[in-house]
């Protein structure tokens, strides 16, 4: 029996001992495992499926299978208790950022009152590198924090636009009272001089508009002051001049309506209808779409208001609207 016994004992225990060595394969591998890999939970739960599949196909000797069992159990627990503090970690680290991006949300919610058109572009521009900078938020929170910073940074823009419109309005009133300036010293010199006045002193007493256009309206005021002080002939010149130019500013204001959409009037009905027509076929031609026209609309109205011309008040009320219309849209 013994002898028998002997026969079979040899072989099973070669299979023991490979099973042994597959064990000790399987822990090794285990202890190889990265806590911090995302994967890490299904590699573990993997070589936990093959560790009970090797004990159901060929048990150990008790204490052997014990002493092998104990040593799989404490690697997979190292590995599970470390993955648990990385993700703690992660956690905080998470929970840090998102106290970080949602103070630079506050910042921007508390400087839009105050920001300028000069100051927002490095504001927002600063602030965006920061954000960058930030790592990520728990992914729960993600929507509301980015919701809160675009909000943020929207208000700041906002508010910039709100500036930008306002001193805009502001300019086209001052711009309205230089033009009817320099408009009434044009019909002074048709008058020979009618009505003298201080033109210098009431010049100069209106505040100055932004240079360019200060510029332009500063000439015009030269060459019809001159003309005014200069010799009779000078006057008539001038005055012809004058006249000469009505038709054409009449044609640029037209033009310049249409493209900010003020409507001129019923008696300019047939004549904008065709001046649409022109410019829409101008456009198709060059290839820009209808807002091409409007992008160089600031630079056409001081364009309009730099030439010298007899205008009646239903005009000048034209150009006071268009300015007035452009600096509401920020143009």
């Amino acid at each position: 029996m013994a002898d028998a016994l002997n026969v079979l004992q040899g072989p099973l225990e070669e299979q023991r001992k490979a099973e042994m060595a597959e064990r000790e394969a399987i822990i090794e591998e285990a202890a190889a495992i990265d806590p911090h890999d995302r994967h890490a939970i299904d590699a573990m739960r993997a070589l936990q499926q093959r560790w009970q599949d090797h004990a159901r196909a060929l048990p150990l000797e008790r204490k052997s299978e014990q002493a092998l069992w104990q040593r799989f159990r404490a690697v997979c627990d190292d590995v599970f208790q470390r993955r648990k503090e990385s993700m703690h970690e992660a956690d905080i680290e998470r929970r840090a950022h998102e106290a970080a991006k949602e103070a630079i949300s506050a910042r921007l919610e508390a400087a839009a009152a105050d920001v300028t058109p000069a100051t927002a572009a490095k504001l927002l521009r600063e602030a965006q590198a920061e954000w960058q900078a930030i790592g990520p938020v728990p992914r729960a929170h993600e929507a509301r924090v980015e919701k809160r910073y675009h909000a943020a940074v929207a208000l700041v823009q906002q508010h910039v636009d709100q500036v930008r419109r306002a001193a805009g309005v502001a300019q086209a009133g001052m711009l309205r009272d230089k033009l009817r300036l320099v408009q009434e010293l044009e019909q002074a010199v048709a008058n020979d001089g009618a009505g003298d006045t201080d033109w210098d002193a009431r010049w100069t007493a209106l505040p100055s508009l932004d240079v360019d256009m200060e510029r332009v309206l500063r000439t015009r005021f030269d060459a019809a002051l001159a003309a005014l002080r200069g010799a009779p002939e000078a006057r008539a010149a001038y005055a012809r001049q004058l006249e000469g130019n009505r038709e054409p500013l009449l044609h640029e204001l037209l033009r310049l309506e249409i493209g900010a959409g003020i409507d001129s009037g019923p008696e300019f009905a047939r004549e904008r209808l065709k001046l649409q027509v022109e410019v829409l076929q101008s456009s198709l031609k060059s290839g820009h779409g209808a807002k091409g026209s409007q992008d160089g609309a600031a630079a056409r109205l001081r364009d309009l208001c730099a030439q010298p011309a007899f205008v009646d008040a239903r005009t000048a009320s034209r150009i006071e609207q268009l300015a007035l219309r452009l600096a509401r849209e920020g143009k």
